[in-house]
């Protein structure tokens, strides 16, 4: 049998659970990072027994809280990893 990958097709959506996607998902240019930053909030959802951000109503306000951080506190975050 004959796969054929059709490379026209555009993402048009980002898939996943928004309580556990890094900010890298919602600007599409990511790599396997993420995946660490999805562990780290399944660790913090068993340690803390709180689905993560559980104040938001909605994916939309999810997104403003993981979008909104500060150059500062990245900076804290790569100069760890």
């Amino acid at each position: 049998m004959l796969i054929r990958f059709r490379t026209d097709l555009l993402h048009l959506q980002t898939t996943g659970t928004p309580e556990f996607m890094a900010p890298e998902l919602y600007e599409e240019e990511y790599n396997e990072l993420v995946d660490i930053y999805a562990f780290g909030m399944c660790m913090l959802e068993m340690v803390t027994f709180e689905y993560p951000y559980n104040e938001c109503k909605n994916p939309a306000q999810i997104y403003k809280k993981v979008t909104s951080v500060s150059l500062s506190t990245m900076s804290c975050v790569t100069s760890i990893v």
